[in-house]
């Protein structure tokens, strides 16, 4: 009995750390979000679309703000209620339907989608070539390794040219999806297009994306949670001279591409993935196009801009209107992935020695700090 009320107690949010447990949730009757701190680390938005994807459908989100102003204006160290309002109401109008909200500091909403359908898809871009081959094993051996992958709701899918796909007789689960552009095209690759097609191509609800050079990690999509909305892995880089972050996830400040930002962008390679929300106060953020998942329903709403090339940040674009759209950009510290090219080159400079170990040294702070995140969250 004392088991049962605990589940049936609503789960609170007050703070930053209450958000990564959240993470972890799913099925809940009731969830209580307390905006009044976490509206000032940028976390508002996020913590909306965790609280409705936390719940069964028929449960209630509360919304409050103790700190409520009436005010209009945004300014520093204010949002005003009729801001938060108004966020939350496009947040939600997917999924939710408005009970109370007339009321200065609270709202309350009804969750109304059903609950995503179980099974995981999973998507290889890959450009056909057979230089990229080894790369491209490297990344289905990840997937293999993800039980998910291989029942009756899960399928993992490879988009590429029509040529002889002979290649993929070691692995008779994968289905190949054909993808061909037109023969006199010049210029960058129709990336985006080509990714829209993948995604349309897979069948369940929860819809992963790789590029040929990300391998999943065993239980990586274990970890994931059940709902999101557009979700980010953590990337590492592993090397003969140890591990250093990648970039999954990256902020910055102006809403959008063609905005001058006033802050350098920050990710991954900045902050801690286990403690990514501390990103979320220097900007709006958007995934890696290397490495995503993606919730059928948030797909079907917004998918990808065709018109996007190779190098058009098709990522940032899409991420940004998605936000704009109500949906939300997250990440999960425990859903890891290697990036086996690496991006940074932050300590290939360096001598063999010093750069082994630093990252050592990186590596053994980023396990005591997932311990940490695990254990808080159990």
């Amino acid at each position: 009995m004392e088991e049962i009320d605990k589940r049936l107690m609503p789960f609170a949010v007050r703070q930053m750390d209450d958000l990564y447990a959240l993470q972890a949730r799913s099925g809940l009757d009731a969830v209580i979000v307390d905006l009044s701190r976490i509206k000032l680390q940028g976390l508002a938005h996020l913590a909306i679309r965790m609280g409705c994807n936390a719940l069964v459908e028929g449960g209630t989100l509360t919304l409050r703000d103790t700190s409520a102003s009436g005010a209009q204006a945004i300014t520093p160290l204010l949002i005003g209620w009729p801001s938060l309002r108004a966020l939350a109401i496009r947040a939600l109008a997917h999924d939710c339907r408005l009970e109370h909200g007339a009321t200065l500091g609270e709202m309350v909403f009804t969750r109304t989608a059903p609950a995503l359908a179980p099974g995981w898809s999973a998507g290889i871009i890959f450009s056909g070539q057979d230089k990229e081959l080894p790369a491209l094993y490297r990344c289905l051996d990840g997937l293999v390794a993800q039980a998910e992958l291989l029942s009756d709701t899960g399928e993992i899918l490879v988009c590429g040219p029509t040529r002889d796909i002979a290649f993929l007789q070691n692995y008779p689960q994968v289905r190949y999806v054909v993808y061909d552009i037109a023969a006199d095209h010049q210029g960058p690759f129709p990336i985006s297009a080509k990714k829209n097609y993948l995604i349309r191509a897979m069948r369940f609800d929860r819809r992963l994306v790789l590029h040929a050079r990300i391998v999943m990690e065993p239980g990586a999509l274990a970890a994931a949670p059940v709902e999101f909305d557009i979700l980010a892995p953590n990337v590492i880089h592993r090397s003969g001279n140890g591990e250093e972050a990648n970039i999954g996830l990256i902020t910055i400040d102006p809403g959008w591409p063609d905005a001058v930002p006033r802050r350098f962008e920050r990710s991954t390679l900045n902050v801690c993935a286990v403690e990514y929300l501390r990103l979320m106060a220097h900007g709006r953020p958007y995934v890696d196009g290397g490495a995503f998942a993606v919730s059928a329903r948030v797909f079907n709403a917004c998918p990808l801009e065709d018109g996007l090339l190779w190098g058009d940040c098709e990522d940032v674009e899409w991420s940004f209107r998605a936000q704009t759209l109500g949906f939300a950009i997250d990440m999960c510290p425990q859903m890891t992935a290697v990036n086996t090219v690496s991006k940074t080159r932050t300590l290939e400079a360096l001598p063999r020695p010093v750069a082994h170990a630093l990252r050592a040294g990186n590596r053994a702070v980023r396990m005591l700090r997932n311990l940490g995140v695990r254990y808080s969250g159990s």
